[in-house]
């Protein structure tokens, strides 16, 4: 998957401001949202290019 496609999906997934993730959004609501990614095909490191949130973060998000 290119990242243009993983960025299309993640945008649909999380609404519009996903590379922007707020750090006041509860980490419970930030792994379900990193774990729909994941379970929609994003690659680890697609999401942690696209977020700036780093890869064990996103590796410890259950799918």
């Amino acid at each position: 998957m290119s990242d243009a496609e993983a960025d299309g999906i993640a945008r649909r997934i999380c609404g519009v401001g996903y590379r922007d993730v707020p750090p006041t959004l509860a980490a419970s609501e930030k792994k379900v949202l990193l774990a729909r990614m994941r379970s929609a095909g994003i690659s680890i490191r697609q999401i942690e290019r696209s977020t700036g949130i780093g890869r064990a973060i996103i590796a410890n998000a259950k799918l």
